[in-house]
């Protein structure tokens, strides 16, 4: 049973009531807060030393003051009250298990919350009275728990055991997948079995504990009950109290009921978030803007984003639209002193040179107060000059040419011609002799300097030459697709146009003029050109630079990634598909994998990552596992290296290599609030208060500060400003959208050892 949220920052809001009044409460990594329901002013905050994993809200009186339960990273749980605008902890508990395991909040009939774990593990959150015990369950027939959640009390339930809760719980068994119910009777600390268990397909959707959806039929669960058909359903409210609500992928709101779906809303876009009060109800957009359709009122969740990047282009996805990053500002127009129509040449004062046949290709160049335009045929070039304050036109020199004409390019004293042989000739025109002749793929471009050459070939293929050294200085193919046009802006300076991306090529290095922009994506991958969006209804392939479309996967995923030529995609119904790019696009694997609540799809090589909750899978690429790897806390950010997969928790990162050992690297030094991957051996984190990077070679380990901040970071990423070169720059985007640079340093001479496993 898949779920529905996906590895992200924005965190989980909970309906509640706090002395009458409608509120919300929100947790974010380390920052829990509540806030007005319908006006989503603030009305407490704190912020833990440790991480938050979960908030349980027991059944609650509205006019009493609020109170809940939160467990945190450090096996703590804490029965917490707000009291005058601020939040009270009652008691806190040590808990003995990982905070990974699914666990539920209930309630005894003294009104004492209870946290039972998934091992069984039963923990009394009283003020005065705590306790721990064991309740023997689950059965031994269940091989995974993989949700728990409270539920009213059955039929009669209570007058048998009145001091007893009940709970559903979605198991794994040997051979099925099973929503179980039970109950927990307090005075014996025993479980019994409740009066409903539903046996479901292994690719049925978790909407919330008391809805599922299996292909498009929606049903409800207590009791088992058909509903209605429904679009694929991307958010669910927390709160139940008989109605959840639920946003489907076209941004349709839905109110359900044991009795059928009813239309609410239509939002403009398809939220990542929703919560209800059983009345009026909020959302979160993919941008981070919570909004009260009752108030009309918005307030800005700030969040961790990645960001993908190919040849130093950056692409942030989540907004309105894609526009990809970053731009300098273009050079300035050269103006033209004369225009070339279909045979002529005419200068702006009036002079007029026409051709014996219809002109192909042309290029002009001026020196001084002296213009020089080259003009070809089919089968002949013509070099005229003009004197800019006369007007005039002469013709300086032509010749015949054998091959068909494709491109030429002209100096003060130069001329170069491209041909269909694939052969690009410079020479002289006035001056000491000088010429010579090379062979590439088909040439579409020239442009000429006083001392270089640009030329842009069919197959994406740059180089910038010297003409003193006959070779080139800089030569780069950062597209498969044709090049447009070359420009000289200054001798060594090049303005290339590739499809709807346009650079500025220097000596050795693009900077991006202007970049395509796409539509807006849940998130994105970069691979071999190509660009992978994926929405909340599809996965589209996009040939990057023609903005083009090239293939679709008409179902929401769970995350897509790229390795080498290939994308990896991970479905809503547990489905790897593999899609291999040569010349084409073509399914190179698709295969149903044994996974439980996958949260993102990481690729090394042939070699595929999928992170969940508690676990990390590694498969091959026909879909076989390799081995699970269990994980004791959340994971929070994770990047792919050449040899392996770093995932990035709260306080330490682990390095998962293809060989499947794992490397356990701590950073006991505050929260980790930002990651990203330089390469095998080295990575960048970000704390509250630091940006450091991380030296990790064999068992060594050694974190260098690469500067101190003061601003909360939104998204980090390493990577190689010069085109083809290096890794050698992080980048830094803070939440008030300011962005920094630095160069990854050396790392510093203090080291800690790390633990492999």
């Amino acid at each position: 049973m898949n779920p529905i949220r996906i590895l992200d920052s924005f965190g989980e809001f909970y309906s509640a009531f706090h002395e009458d009044r409608p509120i919300f409460i929100h947790y974010q990594f380390d920052l829990l807060r509540v806030g007005d329901f319908h006006t989503l002013e603030e009305i407490a905050r704190a912020t833990f030393k440790m991480p938050i994993v979960s908030v349980c809200v027991p059944p609650f009186d509205k006019s009493k003051p609020l109170r809940f339960v939160v467990v945190t990273e450090d096996q703590f749980a804490h029965l917490i009250v707000l009291n005058n605008g601020k939040f009270r902890i009652l008691s806190s508990s040590s808990l003995e298990d990982k905070v990974t395991l699914c666990h539920t909040l209930l309630v005894d009939a003294q009104g004492r919350p209870h946290l039972l774990f998934e091992n069984g593990t039963l923990i009394r959150l009283s003020r005065n009275d705590t306790n721990v015990t064991n309740v023997n369950w689950p059965p031994p027939k269940v091989l995974r728990v993989v949700r728990m959640c409270a539920l009213p009390a059955f039929e009669n339930q209570l007058s048998a055991f009145p001091n007893s809760a009940s709970f559903s719980a979605f198991i794994r068994t040997e051979n099925s997948c099973q929503i179980t119910t039970w109950f927990v009777d307090f005075n014996e600390n025993r479980v019994y079995e409740g009066p409903t268990t539903i046996t479901l397909s292994y690719q049925s959707q978790y909407i919330s504990p008391f809805f599922f959806k299996q292909e498009d039929q929606v049903f409800a669960a207590f009791p088992l009950n058909e509903i209605d058909k429904c679009d694929d359903i991307i958010a669910c409210s927390n709160f139940y109290h008989g109605t959840t609500y639920v946003a489907t992928n076209s941004g349709q709101l839905l109110s359900v009921t044991k009795n059928g779906l009813k239309h609410v809303a239509n939002l403009n876009e398809p939220p990542v978030r929703i919560e209800t009060n059983g009345t009026d109800f909020i959302y979160l957009n993919a941008d981070g803007s919570l909004i009260s359709p009752v108030s009309g009122f918005t307030f800005p969740i700030p969040h961790f984003f990645r960001l993908e990047e190919y040849n130093s282009i950056l692409i942030r996805c989540g907004l309105s639209n894609i526009n990809p990053f970053p731009i300098i500002p273009p050079p300035p127009p050269q103006l033209a002193f004369a225009s070339i129509e279909t045979d002529k040449v005419t200068t702006n004062s009036g002079a007029v040179w026409k051709a014996p046949h219809k002109i192909v290709a042309s290029n002009s160049a001026r020196q001084k107060n002296e213009e020089f335009i080259i003009v070809a045929t089919t089968a002949s070039i013509h070099i005229i000059k003009s004197n800019v304050s006369k007007g005039d036109l002469n013709l300086l020199f032509e010749k015949n040419w054998e091959s068909a004409i494709t491109a030429v390019a002209i100096s003060s004293t130069n001329y170069a011609v491209a041909s269909v042989d694939n052969r690009v000739y410079v020479s002289s025109f006035v001056g000491e002799p000088y010429s010579f002749t090379f062979q590439q793929s088909l040439c579409l471009a020239l442009s000429l300097s006083e001392t270089t050459l640009a030329s842009g070939f069919t197959d994406g293929l740059f180089i910038l030459a010297s003409l003193k050294d006959r070779g080139p200085i800089f030569t780069v193919n950062p597209f498969k697709s044709p090049v447009k046009s070359v420009m000289h802006i200054t001798d060594d300076s090049t303005v290339v146009e590739w499809g709807e991306a346009t650079g500025l090529v220097t000596a050795d290095n693009i900077q991006w003029i202007k970049l395509p922009s796409f539509p807006a994506a849940n998130f994105a991958s970069f691979g071999s050109g190509l660009l992978a969006l994926a929405t909340s209804q599809s996965l589209g392939i996009y040939n990057f630079v023609q903005r083009k479309l090239i293939a679709k996967i008409p179902i929401r995923v769970i995350g897509v990634c790229s390795s080498g030529n290939r994308f990896f995609a991970l479905t809503i119904r547990n489905e790897l598909i593999i899609l291999y790019f040569h010349r084409d696009i073509t399914v190179d694997h698709q295969s149903i994998i044994d996974i439980d609540e996958p949260l993102a799809i990481a690729a090394v090589d042939e070699t595929v990552y999928v992170i969940c909750t508690k676990f990390i899978s590694v498969f091959d690429m026909r879909g076989h596992k390799l081995d699970t790897v269990e994980i004791s806390n959340p994971p929070r950010y994770y990047g792919a290296a050449s040899r392996g997969l770093f995932v990035a928790f709260s306080r330490n990162v682990w390095y998962i290599s293809r060989d499947q050992s794992t490397k356990r690297i701590p950073h006991d030094k505050g929260n980790i609030t930002g990651f990203a991957v330089i390469d095998d051996d080295r990575f960048v984190i970000s704390t509250n208060s630091r940006l450091l990077i991380c030296f990790c070679e064999g068992l060594k380990v050694i974190f260098s500060t690469i500067t101190k901040i003061s601003k909360k970071v939104s998204s980090l990423k390493c990577y190689n400003s010069k085109i083809d070169g290096p890794i050698d720059t992080v980048l830094a985007i803070f939440d008030d959208s300011s962005i920094q640079k630095w160069p990854i340093p050396q790392p510093a001479s203090n080291i800690e050892t790390v633990t492999k496993d």
